[in-house]
Formats: structure tokens, C-alpha cells, sequence
């Protein structure tokens, strides 16, 4: 399915589904260095959708890169004030996979 959604993407650049279902995809893969650049993608083609920086801020912290996360998260609160990214902004230092937003719902590590 990866190997699809890359060609997808690959084939057409501004397919945002593709990138979303990959991004989902590697982040349930533990892959979120990967999920993140395909939502920094999603992120440079909808800037105004929340869910993409919430993805985008959830991949960045779960891939230990707490910086990123929080300007991601930054970003998702000014367009979303309820944006269950907000505990990055408050230094949690992890957010749980259980609050991803809704579009974006990454599984638990195995």
C-alpha cells in the first residue's frame, strides 16, 4: 500500500487523499519521520486545515523532534483553539496516540 500511495503521490503532486492515507498509513507503520514530511506536504497544499498540522505535530513529536511539534502545534491551535495538540504547547512531553484529531488517527505502537 505504501509503494502505491508514493506513486500515487509521485504521479500527482497535489492529490491531498493520497498524502493522507499515506501519512496515516506510515504513522500506524511507526514510520512518523516519513508521515511527517508527507503532512508538511498536506500542510503546504491546505494551510488552513488544522487536522494536517495536528498530524504533522503529533508525527514531529513522536519522532522526537519536540521542536517541530510544538510550531506545528502552534499553527494547528491558531486555526483550531480546541486542538488536542494544545497539551505540546503546555510541554507534555508526548502526546498520546489516543488523541489524535479526527482526521488523523495513528495507532498505538505494538
Amino acid at each position: 500500500a505504501v509503494r502505491w500511495l508514493e506513486r500515487l503521490t509521485a504521479i500527482d503532486p497535489y492529490a491531498a487523499d493520497a498524502h493522507e492515507s499515506l501519512a496515516r498509513l506510515l504513522m500506524r507503520m511507526g514510520r512518523y519521520r516519513r508521515a511527517a514530511t508527507r503532512y508538511e506536504v498536506l500542510c503546504l497544499l491546505e494551510p488552513s486545515e488544522p487536522a494536517y498540522w495536528e498530524g504533522l505535530a503529533l508525527a514531529c513529536d513522536r519522532a522526537g523532534e519536540p521542536e517541530r511539534a510544538r510550531r506545528a502545534a502552534r499553527r494547528a491551535v491558531t486555526l483550531e483553539p480546541a486542538s488536542p495538540v494544545r497539551r505540546l504547547l503546555a510541554g507534555s512531553a508526548s502526546m498520546p496516540a489516543s488523541s489524535a484529531p479526527s482526521r488523523v488517527r495513528p495507532e498505538r505502537d505494538r
